[in-house]
């Protein structure tokens, strides 16, 4: 398995990976704004020829604390480990840009993903009606 950059060779599979994740579809635009954006970092995790998973974590407004906006596996073909290392990769990433701090949102309903960002390092900065803020950092 490897894990890079994503590149515009790779939205198609990177649409895939979402549809299946997630169970809804999306526009190929939505990631394409992103590819060469030096506002985010877009990592996907590839075993030939396929990509199996992806990883979107922008800058916020405070150009210390990255938000992690997406991170998918595919629910059939992604090894275990798969989206450890995404993160893993996004979290270095985002450590070179200078980021502090990193956090996400993780709606009330997705126990196995707070479980997954905990089990990470991450922990709850804010509960709210819809789910949980979650931070990791800091980062030196």
């Amino acid at each position: 398995m490897l894990v890079r950059e994503a590149f515009a060779k790779d939205l198609p599979g990177i649409a895939l990976v979402y549809q299946a994740a997630f169970a809804e579809k999306v526009k190929l635009e939505t990631f394409a704004s992103k590819l060469n954006n030096p506002e985010f970092i877009f990592g996907v995790a590839r075993e030939r020829p396929n990509v199996i998973g992806f990883v979107l974590i922008a800058k916020s407004q405070d150009p210390a604390k990255f938000n992690v906006h997406y991170i998918a596996t595919h629910p059939i073909d992604a090894p275990k480990g798969c989206a450890q290392l995404l993160m893993r990769w996004g979290e270095r990433q985002a450590v070179a840009a200078g980021a502090t701090h990193i956090r996400l949102a993780v709606r009330r309903k997705n126990a196995r993903a707070r479980k997954f960002y905990e089990l990470q390092g991450f922990a709850v900065l804010e509960e709210r009606d819809a789910g949980f803020t979650l931070i990791k950092g800091p980062y030196s």
